[in-house]
């Protein structure tokens, strides 16, 4: 099996670093320029092949690529979180829906080119979307597996939660991405960290020590606060409640 994905920011991206990082087969078309929505030039950076412009569809546009993709393809994987993508025009936004501008277009080609298709939810438990990914790929006979899904500009974050399921599956299910992706995963390899937004890496927590029964019983009793002393001014309790006197008026 291959992938196939044109290079676009988000779920695109995620899936050629992917591939380049296990040397997974990989390939498809890009815009003609070779730039993406980053300005990283992904024809040279994931070989992919520039699209010729004679095959820009006029109601795509640059999306051309994402329709060709599909096509070229055997089967279509769409990531996706249950955020809807921010849209101006909000009869666009709940047009599309969670999958995005790119993720609906190759959604609805897919559909009518009579292609398998398969869309997870990240949001949902990995036990689950694992299992439905590994049952369609085993099931499915998949030869060419096209990944799409909404881009960083829809989706803050898009690309670390599709790389995180990724990584997972090959923590987590090695053997099946060895023998389906014919991946090469290293001995020992450093387990996947989800990197923040802003540059900034994430501090490990680090878990404290257990306090002992005893010690905690000791300290709150340490800590308990002395009973007051009564004073002339206090009358006894009455009805559950402690009433202070006024020395101004009760004499």
């Amino acid at each position: 099996m291959h992938i196939i994905s044109g290079g676009e920011s988000g779920v695109p991206t995620c899936a050629c670093d992917f591939a380049k990082k296990y040397q997974i087969p990989m390939g498809g078309y890009c815009i003609p320029s070779g730039l993406n929505q980053d300005s990283i030039d992904v024809s040279i950076k994931y070989n992919l092949t520039k699209l010729p412009d004679h095959l820009m569809e006029v109601s795509f546009g640059l999306r051309s690529v994402v329709v060709y993709n599909v096509k070229c393809s055997s089967h279509l994987l769409v990531l996706h979180t249950s955020e809807t993508p921010y849209r101006e025009d909000d009869f666009l936004r709940n047009l599309l829906g969670p999958l995005g501008m790119n993720g609906s277009i190759a959604w609805n080609v897919a559909f009518e080119n009579n292609k398998e298709s398969l869309s997870l939810n990240l949001n949902d438990p990995f036990c689950e979307i694992a299992e439905r990914f590994i049952d369609w790929v085993s099931w499915g006979h998949v030869d060419s597996l096209c990944v799409s899904g909404p881009s960083e500009d829809e989706i803050q974050s898009i690309y670390n939660s599709s790389m995180l399921f990724f990584e997972r599956m090959i923590e987590e299910h090695p053997e099946f991405m060895k023998d389906e992706f014919s991946a090469i995963i290293p001995e020992n390899s450093p387990k996947y960290e989800l990197p923040l937004l802003g540059g900034k890496q994430k501090k490990p927590s680090i878990p404290k020590e257990p306090m002992l029964i005893k010690e905690s019983h000791e300290e709150v009793i340490e800590e308990r606060p002395q009973p007051k002393t009564p004073t002339s001014t206090d009358f006894p309790v009455l009805g559950g409640k402690q009433k202070k006197k006024n020395l101004y008026f009760d004499r």
